[in-house]
């Protein structure tokens, strides 16, 4: 019998002898039963063998199994099994490329190995569809007479090793592509300093090729020789150890070009072992033009230093880390009030009221990263605590190595001054403005309430307006009616009076009762605000203007607007809010007069005759309003009206049409009320910008009135009314025929009446230079017939504008 290291194979031939020998022998009894015995105990280790074995198959990690001549599998391990999804015993006797790997027939590998002899590996790599790859080895098993009996497939998993080695070799790709790529000269030496790499760069910056310089000694090609013993001693000592003076470390030298040339570098080393040697990388860098910048930069210090010194505007120079002065010129000591020791001890923190901190540290932060360079109306703390506003003009630099912030500070102290009052006349300026254009398109005078406070507090940019109206009761109250702005209940609670009292002796109930406009400049230090002055200073109320609302003599209520500021109202403000205040006073009116005659016309007017001359009450109170304006002009509309009605009777136009042409006249320059007063009534000659303002008030006339539905062209004649039979004229240069009849007759009255009267900037020129200009420009800028007709209306028929 053989023994255990011959295996199952031996055993089994041993057991079928003895059996046979057993079974057709002639044995005595005890011979058969020491047979039966040692039979026995060959079942034993046969079974023992092959459970060993059958474990050892199964702890191998990586799929294996066995196929016959058919490729059906004839056994597989646990890690087979547990890859195909499928117990043993269903994998056994399938054709493996139906069960794990899938396939469409046998591996190739798996043919090529059944043609070899036994234990001659096939390898091939399968590549799965979830992206995994396996290394199938493969060889066939034969019997002593080389027959074929199975075939033994191994799987092992080489997905993370494929994919590995694939981002090593990306990587050593990218390697090579950044050192191909690199603006730096990239090289590299052995220990005994033979050149090993040398990139593109270094080719540019030194002139060697890559196959001139390779293998050759580095002191050969780019060392000066008054530094060729330091470089030998060194590479020495790198050589034994890999350590050297500069590695790690980043040091300018002196280096030479192909051509003897000698030039400085910036030079970084580090050291790596490659198969037991040590090796070197440097990366250079050619730093000439920094060389000549940073003499250039020395030379030009002292220029620095003395334009500093004198500069008008003043200079601070402050770390950008730290954010402190680091030089301060004599300008800014006088600005500040700080001596140039004192400044050298304090920071930004120090030279701006603490509350707009957060706002300047933001400001610097952006101008040091140079995204910003204007800070503009900065505020700046002076030594003695006052503040003044500076803007700042800054930009990053460095020196030795720091980064700091130059900024010129230039004091717009005056400037600000000025743009305030500016600003407080502005504000007016176009709250009258807008108001105006409220009550032309008034329609309700709840609503026109409304609108003209929203005005004041969205165009004027005060704090709050309220309108009240006087009450006959008892009391002697004044009701608000409307309001806008910061309120928070303020007044719902106000509980104002024109009574002689003191709730009445504030400035709203003393307007009412005298009939004049009322002015506090300090809330908090009045007495006479005392009964609302806790109220109004907990929402920032600071001055406060009441005007009255008049119907001739009569008060009728009072307009209140609150600042935010101490003395906020100056006199020119003052006149621009009361003729607000008037103009809308009279829009009430005319809205309660069109409100009562609405109600008039519903009981006893429904006539269009009824209802046309309610439209002429209107424009007549627009042409009005607009006069108002502009005292100079006066009366202006009216005239001319007076004029256009003689002409297109002259002309032969029928009543209604005359009449059309009359209201046209009477309003049309209402588009000056866009044009500010100080225009309008400028004495001296007006600028190219300001004539070009005046000269879009026929437009601006145009689109107040184009969606009044009027019988007449109205709007037309106020939009072409500057127009020229030529095209020279404005807005749009028509021609001809292009202009409606009743324009050009607008036109022709409208140019008499302005020569003959008189104006701010000149005095009146009389009617013969008035008629004189229509003759000369007759054809050529004015219809010839509405000529002819003004010609015999002023020297034939004694036409004349009333004095």
């Amino acid at each position: 019998m053989s023994d255990d290291k011959d295996g199952p194979r031996d055993e089994l031939a041993y057991l079928e002898t003895e059996l046979k020998r057993l079974l057709e022998g002639d044995l005595r009894r005890d011979e058969r039963l020491a047979a039966l015995q040692e039979l026995t105990q060959s079942c034993r280790r046969i079974e023992h063998a092959r459970h060993a074995w059958t474990e050892a198959f199964d702890a191998i990690r990586d799929p294996v199994f066995l196929h016959d001549k058919d490729f059906r599998v004839v056994r597989v391990n646990r890690a087979y099994a547990a890859r195909a999804g499928m117990p043993i015993g269903e994998i056994i006797g399938q054709p493996y490329w139906q069960v794990f790997p899938k396939a469409t027939g046998p591996l190739p590998c798996c043919l090529r190995a059944r043609g070899k002899a036994a234990a001659e590996e096939e390898e091939e790599e399968v590549n799965l569809a979830n992206g995994e790859v396996l290394r199938s080895r493969t060889f066939s098993v034969r019997d002593e007479r080389g027959k074929y009996r199975y075939s033994v497939h191994i799987l092992e998993d080489v997905t993370e090793r494929r994919r590995a080695a694939e981002a090593l070799h990306e990587s050593d790709e990218r390697l090579r592509i950044m050192a191909a790529s690199a603006l730096d000269a990239i090289l590299m030496i052995d220990g005994d300093g033979l050149v090993t790499f040398w990139n593109p760069a270094a080719e540019r910056l030194f002139g060697y090729g890559c196959a001139e310089a390779l293998g050759k000694p580095i002191h050969t090609l780019i060392v000066p020789p008054q530094h060729l013993t330091g470089h030998l001693e060194g590479l020495a000592r790198f050589k034994a150890s890999g350590e050297g003076a500069v590695l790690g470390q980043v040091v300018e030298l002196p280096a030479l070009r192909k051509d003897g040339t000698e030039f400085p570098v910036e030079l970084s080393i580090s050291a790596l072992q490659l198969k037991g040697r040590w090796h070197a990388v440097g990366i250079l860098r050619d730093i000439s033009a920094r060389k000549q910048a940073e003499a250039a930069l020395r030379d030009s210090e002292e220029k620095f230093k003395s334009i500093f010194d004198h500069a008008r505007d003043g200079i601070l120079l402050a770390d950008i880390e730290t954010k402190r002065f680091q030089m301060a010129n004599d300008t800014i000591c006088r600005m500040l009030g700080h001596t140039h020791e004192e400044i050298s001890r304090l920071s930004i923190a120090d030279i701006h009221p603490a509350e707009d901190l957060a706002y300047v540290a933001q400001q610097f932060e952006r101008q040091a990263k140079g995204e910003i360079g204007l800070a503009t109306d900065i505020p700046v703390k002076r030594k003695d605590g006052s503040v003044f506003f500076a803007d700042i003009n800054s930009s990053p630099l460095t020196l030795g190595g720091r980064r700091y912030l130059i900024g010129l500070f230039r004091d717009i102290t005056e400037r600000k001054q000025a743009e305030a009052a500016l600003h407080k006349s502005n504000r007016a300026l176009k709250a009258l403005s807008a108001g105006n254009t409220t009550l032309i398109h008034a329609t309700d005078e709840d609503r026109l309430l409304r609108d003209m406070c929203h005005v004041l507090i969205e165009q004027g940019g005060y704090r709050l307006a309220w309108i009240g109206f006087v009450e006959q009761d008892a009391a002697k109250s004044v009701r608000p009616m409307a309001h806008a702005g910061l309120d928070e209940g303020y007044v719902e609670a106000l509980k104002v009076t024109w009574a002689d009292s003191d709730r009445g002796r504030g400035p709203t109930g003393t307007a009412v009762r005298s009939g004049k406009t009322q002015l506090i400049q300090d809330i908090p230090a009045d007495p006479v605000f005392a009964p609302w002055r806790e109220e109004a200073i907990r929402r920032g109320y600071k001055a406060k203007i009441s005007l009255p609302l008049r119907d001739d003599d009569e008060v009728f209520g009072a307009l209140s607007i609150y600042s935010a500021e101490v003395n906020a109202f100056t006199k020119e403000e003052i006149a621009l809010l009361e003729e607000l205040a008037d103009d809308l006073a009279f829009g009430i009116l005319t809205l309660r007069t069109r409100a009562e005659r609405d109600r008039f016309q519903e009981r006893h007017l429904r006539g269009a005759e009824r209802l046309k001359q309610a439209l002429v009450g209107t424009i007549q109170a627009v042409a009005t309003t607009v006069e108002k304006r502009d005292p100079y002009t006066a009366g202006h509309q009216q005239r001319v009206a007076k004029l256009c009605v003689a002409i297109g009777q002259e002309l032969g136009l029928d009543k209604e049409r005359v009449e059309g042409v009359r209201l046209g006249a009477l309003i049309h320059d209402i588009g000056k009320i866009y044009v500010p007063a100080e225009i309008l009534n400028r004495p001296g000659k007006l600028s190219a910008a300001e004539f070009e303002i005046i000269k879009s008030h026929p437009q601006v006339g145009y689109d107040i009135v184009k969606d009044v539905t009027f019988p007449w062209p109205v709007a037309d004649m106020i939009l072409q009314h500057h127009e020229r039979l030529d095209g020279s004229g404005y807005p749009n240069g028509l021609k001809g025929e292009q202009i409606i009849l009743e324009a050009r007759i607008l036109a022709v009255a409208d140019v008499v009446e302005a020569i003959t009267a008189h104006r701010p900037y000149r005095p009146g020129r009389g009617l013969e230079v008035a008629l004189a200009e229509i003759v000369q420009q007759r054809d050529r800028h004015y219809d010839p017939a509405v000529v002819d007709a003004c010609l015999r209306l002023f020297r034939e028929k004694g036409f004349a504008f009333e004095p």
